[in-house]
């Protein structure tokens, strides 16, 4: 059986998120979004697709782009924080000059 079918296994792993690492996560809020949304439409405006019919994902896999570190910037943005990372995130960050980026490794 599948781990991802598994209803057991994934009840005791979303227990262990929550228990370990809730205390520390950012609620991503109506807000956030809003955060979400400018750096999403500062990507687009700088870096428009050639096919005005291109999806927003398939653009944004052009561009190297992982919506998840969009969001992880709109929360960073919303609360004023550092973004820890070794990623490169070139258009993120150029979009962005308002968050401070930084890489420990």
């Amino acid at each position: 059986m599948s781990t991802t079918t598994n209803e057991q296994r994934r009840h005791d792993f979303e227990t262990f998120v929550i228990d370990q690492y809730l205390h520390v996560s950012l609620e991503v809020t109506a807000s956030t979004t809003s955060y979400y949304a400018s750096i999403m439409g500062r990507v687009w405006g700088k870096h428009k697709p050639a096919n005005s019919r291109i999806g927003t994902d398939s653009h944004l896999l052009s561009l190297g782009i992982d919506i998840n570190d969009v969001w992880l910037v709109a929360s960073a943005w919303e609360h004023g924080l550092i973004v820890l990372t070794h990623d490169k995130m070139r258009f993120i960050r150029e979009a962005v000059p308002e968050v401070q980026f930084d890489s420990w490794i």
